[in-house]
């Protein structure tokens, strides 16, 4: 999408209101004003289309390094033009693409693309799953007891709510973890970035730090006695003091972070494609990637994560369901349904992005904890199981 969108930008930025629309308005009287007024729209509207994929995640505003070398290339574009140089246009189109493609955005290893790139390619599995009869009502699901060896079986859970928790409605909820009977939840949004100590049973922020722009936090996990908190763009892990929230260290890291928790030995991080990376604790160098996947299908989107003994559980943005995923493996065992935890009142009142993201374990009770971005609430449930799942039913 990157390359093309910068080739239409530059091309129609460039050449349209010279060649296309000077051409039909010089055909018509009209006062001067009016028509060096008339020339430019081809650039408000192109601005119009592109600005909001340019710019917005999740409804905010966020300008990436990538984003502003785009819009500084179509400046340049259109400087150019106003001094009729084809071949200095050509020459700044070309540099900013190269620029682009070897210095702003180098492949990641082993990535599945960006942002947008990952939200073209989807989650074909979890769009199969959520058009089953199965979620519509369980016992239509194949009994557990029945699976057989001969097709990879996904086991459906449902989450039975246990205590129901107050949440703020104001906390983009992008990593939650439970210690010591409090809650630490990183929530995100460029200028709403927070690292913040939540009590369970009010939902009273009892110790906050704010992220400052343009950073976008993402997941949190707690290593130790420090907090490590990810970001989505900024290629920045942040190091927290668990009792003061002093930041002790900032890691680089290549591509996106989206999701990120800590097994007792590894940290596991998500970036939006089907990747699980397992990254050294003390380092944060990546030790190797796992890919997920379910009947064959990459299953994509994996965003928040909680790790839970041999597995960690991911939320797939864009929906309320989590998968299970067998570390070792990258095999998608498990899918939680959670499109029930919120009347259907208490959706109607939630933005379009306000989905399950919000995934953290109790060993001593063997409980989850689940919630979501602006979500009201926070669910203590436990797990039980709905049948199997299998390609084509």
């Amino acid at each position: 999408m990157n390359e093309v969108l910068l080739i239409a930008g530059m091309t129609l930025v460039t050449f349209l209101p010279r060649w296309g629309v000077m051409a039909l308005l010089g055909r018509v009287e009209m006062p001067a004003p009016v028509f060096n007024t008339l020339k430019y729209v081809p650039v408000a509207v192109l601005a119009a289309i592109i600005a909001p994929e340019l710019l917005l995640r999740e409804g905010q505003v966020y300008i990436s390094l990538q984003n502003a070398t785009l819009m500084a290339g179509l400046v340049a574009g259109l400087v150019a033009w106003r001094t009729r140089n084809l071949l200095a246009t050509i020459g700044i189109g070309l540099l900013v693409f190269f620029l682009w493609q070897t210095i702003v955005a180098p492949p990641v290893a082993g990535a599945r693309g960006n942002t947008e790139e990952t939200q073209s390619v989807g989650t074909p599995f979890m769009a199969s799953v959520s058009q089953r009869p199965e979620l519509q009502a369980s016992e239509t699901a194949i009994p557990a007891a029945e699976a057989t060896a001969e097709v990879a079986q996904i086991e459906l859970l449902r989450p039975v709510v246990l205590n129901t928790y107050p949440h703020d409605t104001n906390a983009f909820t992008q990593g939650l973890l439970l210690h010591e009977g409090v809650f630490y939840e990183s929530t995100g949004r460029v200028g709403l970035s927070t690292l913040r100590k939540v009590e369970i049973e009010t939902g009273e922020v009892l110790q906050s730090v704010d992220v400052p722009p343009p950073v976008f936090a993402e997941g949190l996990t707690l290593v130790d006695e420090r907090l490590i908190q990810i970001t989505w763009q900024s290629n920045e892990a942040y190091v927290y003091d668990l009792a003061t929230f002093e930041k002790l260290e900032t890691f680089s890291y290549e591509g996106e972070g989206w999701g990120i928790c800590y097994d007792g030995e590894s940290l596991w991080m998500s970036d939006g494609s089907n990747i699980l990376t397992e990254r050294d604790p003390v380092t944060f160098e990546v030790l190797d990637t796992v890919e997920a996947l379910a009947w064959e299908q990459p299953v994509t989107m994996l965003n928040e994560l909680e790790c839970v003994g041999d597995v960690v559980y991911a939320n797939i943005w864009q929906t309320d369901f989590i998968v299970r995923i067998e570390k070792a493996t990258g095999t998608v065992t498990g899918v939680i349904d959670g499109s029930e935890l919120l009347t259907l009142e208490e959706r109607q009142v939630l933005e379009p992005g306000a989905v399950l993201n919000g995934i953290a374990y109790n060993p001593e009770d063997e409980t989850f904890y689940l919630t979501g971005k602006l979500w009201p609430s926070v669910f203590e449930v436990q797990l039980e199981s709905a049948g199997m799942l299998s390609p084509g039913r």
